[in-house]
């Protein structure tokens, strides 16, 4: 303490440490004001390889430095003190307190209000980080930093500068993206405890969906970025929407898609995140117990596409590109407007946003042949039912035919979701992977019973569903279902049903619901 570094700022006392280095109060006597320096002391022994990593670090600090937001930290400096040889950044120093330790102090849940304020503005500096081709890579309470402002807070995010360009590990021998790269295990996404070497936007999402989920919940959700599907996930936000009426569903909603486990299924990036937590209704979250029981009902909307499938590649110059995008919206407010009818908002702006046109489910191809068959059959029915015994049309009494059973629709539906409840542990909302046997016509119900109970008998686990349990079927078909499969499991079921059962069974993702 008390060296100078480059002969400019003073290092005072060290504020904290952590894998990188160690960050440290100083001083600037050139602007006559007080600075964070951060050391960054992780090198290895190879001089080779630390040149490289240096090098590294001077294109990741340009590019934090250039990263002007008011919720991401300002790197003023950088560089590389000649005596020592140690490597430094010099950033804004932030008064408060980070996020963990916010919620060490509040020893509980945190208010709503509060965490979908963190969540928004942590959003807002992730997505100028985004914009930029930026990927964080280290998302966690800790390096959300919550600054005393007169008359309450601002999020600022941290840890900008150990960031790479989304789009390659190029120029390196070390990619900061492979196992054992820069990371908390705790907070990290599953492709990066996997050890994948392409780390998206969706990264940074995850991670902090996953804060999101301590904050409401008041403790780190165990086991949910470990899981080998999403059920640990489903059931983490399920457990606080049981505890937490306050918990707008919505804000439920968007927790459990950014949780997926595939990358592909969450939200690409921060500005889509922002964007659905922006489209909420927090005003009003429903507290009856019917409502939140039927959270599970809500299909997710699955990942968006992108209007610009060249989002995230590098600019072909190879600069970092536009930081700053003046076209962006920030989200609303999180504070809610008072409930007076003098305040409500003109009936075009409540009416409910518009949902997107279900995509229909068709039977396949033995489907149709099926009812040609069948269709001709009836025409010879019809045609021997108006001859007689020696071919004279009209001498053959009329016969009446028995009228089906109607369909219960209804209770196909509750036979199904209890079956998947009970025997797999499926919950309501999960996305299951189930094998298609057969589709049969309302009114053949009986025909779809008879078919499931013969294979029962045979050891399949199978059942009969409707699009009042799986909404994606299509209205006034029976169908009968295997599973669900685990996503690893699923082709193989699935070759083993056409083998065995159906030649023409198909694989498809049902979300469960409960009529």
């Amino acid at each position: 303490m008390g060296r100078t570094l480059c002969d400019r700022y003073r290092v005072d006392s060290v504020i904290g440490t952590g894998g990188q280095g160690a960050v440290c109060r100083g001083y600037d006597p050139k602007l006559e004001r007080e600075v964070a320096v951060k050391v960054m002391t992780a090198l290895p022994g190879d001089p080779g390889e630390a040149a490289r990593m240096r090098g590294r670090f001077y294109r990741e600090a340009r590019a934090a430095a250039r990263l002007r937001h008011p919720n991401v930290v300002t790197v003023h400096d950088f560089g590389t003190d000649p005596e020592l040889g140690i490597d430094f950044l010099v950033m804004e120093l932030l008064v408060g307190e980070s996020l963990a330790e916010r919620m060490r102090r509040a020893a509980g849940p945190l208010a709503v209000a509060e965490t979908l304020e963190i969540l928004q503005e942590g959003g807002l500096g992730l997505a100028a980080g985004h914009r930029a081709h930026l990927v964080h890579r280290d998302v966690k309470p800790g390096n959300v930093y919550l600054v005393a402002e007169p008359g309450g807070w601002e999020v600022k995010l941290l840890d900008f500068g150990i960031a790479q360009f989304a789009a390659s590990d190029q120029d390196t021998d070390t990619p900061l993206t492979v196992a054992g790269a820069p990371h908390t295990p705790r907070y990290a996404s599953p492709e990066q405890l996997r050890g994948e070497r392409s780390i998206t936007p969706a990264s940074d999402v995850y991670s902090l969906a996953l804060a999101g989920l301590e904050m409401l919940g008041g403790a780190y959700p165990d086991g949910v970025n470990t899981d080998t599907g999403d059920r640990a996930a489903v059931r983490a936000v399920k457990r606080i929407v049981d505890a937490r009426p306050d918990v707008p569903l919505t804000v439920a909603a968007v927790l459990r898609r950014a949780l997926r486990l595939d990358p592909t299924a969450r939200f690409p990036d921060a500005g889509a995140f922002l964007e659905a937590l922006a489209e909420c209704d927090l005003a009003a979250p429903s507290a009856t117990t019917a409502t939140r029981r039927a959270f599970a009902a809500t299909r997710d909307p699955g990942p968006a596409a992108s209007s610009d499938a060249t989002l995230y590649a590098p600019p072909a110059d190879g600069t970092v590109g536009t930081l700053l995008d003046p076209g962006f919206r920030p989200p609303p407010p999180v504070a809610a407007p008072p409930a007076s009818p003098a305040s409500a908002a003109p009936a075009a702006k409540d009416a409910p946003a518009p949902q997107p046109a279900r995509r229909p489910w068709r039977p396949r191809t033995a489907f149709w042949i099926f009812l040609l068959v069948l269709v001709m059959a009836s025409s010879i029915a019809i045609l021997l039912g108006r001859l007689g015994p020696r071919g004279e049309p009209g001498t053959r009494a009329p016969t009446e035919r028995k009228a089906p059973a109607p369909a219960n629709p209804d209770r196909i539906a509750r036979e199904e979701a209890q079956r998947v409840t009970r025997r797999h542990g499926a919950h309501e909302g999960d996305a299951l992977w189930m094998v298609v046997l057969a589709s049969f016509d309302a009114a053949d119900e009986a025909e779809a019973r008879a078919m499931r109970d013969g294979l029962r008998e045979r050891g399949y686990d199978v059942g009969l569903a409707n699009s009042r349990v799986y909404p994606e079927l299509l209205t006034g078909y029976v169908v009968v279902v295997a599973g669900p499969f685990d996503h690893d499991e699923a082709d193989a079921e699935l070759e083993r049903m056409r083998g065995q059962v159906a030649g023409d069974a198909f694989l498809k993702r049902l979300t469960l619901r409960t009529p």
